[in-house]
């Protein structure tokens, strides 16, 4: 199974339920969508699959983000628990969740709550990848992450579907 390693708070945003849908009860993430730039050829191509969300620290880039729009960032932190997202977990997978597919930002871009907009990049010429069906995870799994789309070591794989099994 693949990974996508994303900065906090984004990674948890991605696995963390808003709500649940009432017309699949499937749950709704906080953040639906991670975009890219159009140059990132793997997200150009990106296939419905399901992946692991891999969670790496605060950047200077989150902090841009945040502070465009700290209400956002803060209440959404907020109704999870935590009030800074220093205290996020890091270094490991944190959820999976199921990607549907790419397309690029400007044909969605209007159509987007503030809060998707607040939690990503919606340049003209970037890609947006659809996030659904997000599962967090009660634990951290700790490993290493990469930049772009990496496969994950099957041990840790094995490991983190057996943790998922009832008990």
């Amino acid at each position: 199974m693949r990974a996508l390693s994303l900065n906090q708070p984004l990674a948890s945003f991605c696995v963390w339920l808003q709500t649940l849908d009432p017309g699949t009860g499937q749950g709704v993430a906080e953040k639906e969508y991670e975009t890219r730039s159009f140059g990132c050829s793997w997200a150009r191509k990106i296939k419905p699959e399901t992946i692991y969300i891999h969670a790496t620290g605060f950047s200077k880039r989150m902090r841009e983000l945040r502070d465009k729009n700290p209400e956002i960032f803060l209440n959404t932190l907020r109704a999870h628990g935590y009030e800074d997202p220093r205290d996020l977990p890091t270094g490991g997978i944190v959820g999976l969740v199921n990607v549907l597919g790419s397309l690029p930002t400007e044909t969605i871009r209007d159509r987007l709550s503030l809060r998707e907009l607040a939690f990503g990049i919606y340049d003209t010429g970037r890609i947006a990848i659809r996030l659904a069906r997000p599962v967090p995870f009660t634990e951290i799994f700790l490993c290493k992450g990469r930049l772009g789309l990496w496969t994950v070591p099957e041990e840790l794989h094995l490991t983190i579907e057996k943790s998922r099994r009832p008990k």
